[in-house]
């Protein structure tokens, strides 16, 4: 499942993303701090 795919609310209609220089969209909170980010990709809505 993509990113955008397992995003709810505006992040599933595909506003508010930031697409990377990895090419992975990321909500625009989750995509300038590296931290964050590391935080979306290996946290967030993980089971």
């Amino acid at each position: 499942m993509s990113d955008e795919a397992s995003a709810t609310g505006r992040e599933a209609r595909g506003e508010g993303l930031v697409v990377g220089a990895d090419g992975l969209a990321r909500p625009t909170w989750a995509a300038t701090d590296p931290l964050l980010r590391d935080y979306y990709d290996t946290e967030w809505g993980m089971p």
